[in-house]
């Protein structure tokens, strides 16, 4: 995946200083960074390595001039990283729908474009949102409330009546 650097600012609700064109193709460490990749910078102990890092554009909360390249500025850099990261990590599986291996209480609600894998179980009066992911083995209590948008790893168990 190939993004400007402007893209990605849009996506997280920064600003760009210096050139939005540069193009973008991955996330790493300062240290491990090479072009094409976006880093951040929050940590002043970090310092040395900001200023050998070979990543083409820098996140940050304020303009730092030890980087010489185009620099994101957020209001949280660290918060920022984790979204681009999110941004160009790998879309996880998706099973398509219900298993038939799953148990889903008949009184549960369950959103659109919802995947449970086999071996789930969702027990009685649950919601699951849309767009929610439950992977195999996972447990889902009585009377449980999961938002959109939700992944819950494999062999998660949500006990009754908590709220995601």
């Amino acid at each position: 995946m190939e993004l400007s650097l402007k893209h990605i600012a849009r996506q997280v609700g920064g600003d760009v200083i210096g050139d939005d064109g540069t193009i973008i193709t991955g996330v790493n460490s300062l240290d491990a960074a090479n072009t094409g990749d976006i880093s951040f910078f929050t940590d002043k102990r970090y310092k040395e390595d900001l200023k050998k890092t070979a990543a083409s554009a820098l996140i940050v909360s304020e303009k730092n001039d030890l980087f010489k390249g185009p620099q994101l500025v957020v209001s949280n850099a660290a918060l920022a990283f984790a979204a681009v990261t999110g941004i160009f990590g790998p879309s996880l599986p998706r099973y398509p729908g219900i298993s038939e291996q799953a148990i889903v209480h008949e009184s549960s609600r369950i959103g659109q474009d919802v995947s449970i894998y086999p071996t789930t179980y969702v027990g009685k009066d649950t919601e699951i949102g849309d767009e929610t992911v439950l992977f195999p083995g996972v447990f889902i209590g009585d009377r449980v409330r999961i938002g959109k948008g939700t992944i819950v790893f494999p062999h998660v168990t949500v006990l009754q009546d908590c709220i995601i």
